[in-house]
């Protein structure tokens, strides 16, 4: 999480890093407003993409104000390949993998090549380290 944009590590602070990267993952490169209630226009979706507890207290920290929502594409995808990595020695298979996060097999082997997993495979600079 260290390596996150400021504003989602804040974020994240708040609401939780899942519940930031589910935000991320629905709201990622839009500019957002954020409501001051649930009951507010806009408040639904952002319930809809973390859960309402979690939209509570983004609400109440930054409610009534606009969000510029970083992509952050590398460090979700950083995320993605450890899961990958994990699943692999928890005894998933190649084809598995494929399937599930719809690369191809080359891009598989080469995430469960790379021994650093702090280093992305993408060939982007990592965002988010986790």
């Amino acid at each position: 999480m260290n390596t996150l944009p400021a504003s989602m590590q804040e974020m994240a602070m708040v609401i939780g890093l899942s519940e930031t990267i589910a935000f991320v993952r629905a709201f990622g490169g839009r500019r957002v407003y954020i409501p001051k209630r649930l009951t507010s226009s806009g408040a639904a979706a952002i319930s809809e993409a973390i859960g309402e507890i979690a939209a509570s207290k983004l609400l109440a920290w930054s409610g009534d104000n606009f969000l510029e929502v970083p992509r952050c594409l590398s460090a979700l995808n950083h995320k993605r390949n450890l899961e990958i990595i994990t699943k692999y020695n928890d005894a998933a298979n190649i084809n598995e993998l494929v399937e599930r996060y719809h690369l191809s097999h080359r891009h598989i082997r080469r995430i469960l090549k790379c021994t650093d997993a702090s280093a992305p495979v993408d060939g982007a600079q990592g965002e988010l380290g986790f």
